[in-house]
């Protein structure tokens, strides 16, 4: 056996070893093999493929498979992402077109979204105890000065006082009775406050989209007006 013919050899040696090297028999089917050959060439047993020939086989075939698979399915939001930033494309439409998709689209959706929170918030506020009396935070109506027409509790008075040290809030069950702060009588009141908070806080974000729509009334009707794709999702064009 020459040089190249032992190179030829120990690389398909190593190749199979790789094949067989996760099973507990490997080195059996390895010794198995060096029976199978003679002079550095394969035979066949009974007329049947060497079985390390067509593992060898099977391994090639199926790292074709791989290369050949189909890439991975592009994510909506990369779309959505592609458009938005360092995109160029717009979209004309004219002030009419606009007021009219809001005025048939937007709006009624938000007053019907509207209508379900404050349902909502009213019905917490049967389970909180005491009514809140703080006006909410105006960064919950984007700075806008409006009335949303409910009350908030502050952060203090969503948790219950533990009688025996401090609370999850730092303000013990004493500190509570010296400030006069509302607080929860119980967990279910606790729960209900937060929950109450969050539906209130959905209030303001939904009259802030309202108030902008009625901004957007101004617009000239026969004025085109370039639109983001974003723009567009938002007013459901």
């Amino acid at each position: 056996m020459n040089d190249i013919q032992k190179a030829i050899q120990g690389a398909r040696a190593a190749q199979v070893g790789r094949i067989y090297g996760g099973f507990s028999n490997a080195q059996e089917v390895t010794s198995d093999e060096s029976k199978l050959t003679k002079g550095g060439e394969s035979e066949q047993i009974d007329g049947e493929e060497n079985p390390f020939e067509k593992a060898v086989s099977e391994e090639e075939t199926e790292k074709e498979e791989e290369t050949d698979e189909e890439p991975s399915e592009v994510e909506k939001s990369d779309i959505m992402n592609a458009l938005d930033y360092g995109s160029s494309i717009k979209v004309s439409k004219t002030g009419k077109e606009i007021k009219k998709q809001i005025t048939d689209v937007v709006l009624p959706e938000l007053n019907a979204e509207l209508a379900v929170k404050k349902n909502e918030a009213n019905e917490k506020l049967k389970d909180c105890g005491s009514a809140p009396t703080k006006e909410p935070e105006t960064y919950w109506t984007a700075g806008i000065k409006m009335d949303c027409g409910h009350k908030v509790y502050d952060w203090e008075e969503t948790y219950v006082p533990r009688k025996e040290g401090v609370s999850v809030d730092t303000l013990s069950a004493e500190d509570a009775i010296d400030k006069h702060v509302n607080v929860p009588e119980n967990q279910e009141q606790s729960n209900a406050r937060r929950a109450y908070n969050d539906c209130v806080r959905a209030i303001c974000n939904i009259m802030v989209d309202i108030k902008a729509c009625e901004i957007l009334g101004s617009l000239k009707d026969g004025t085109e007006y370039e639109l983001t794709p974003r723009q567009m999702t938002t007013f459901k064009f």
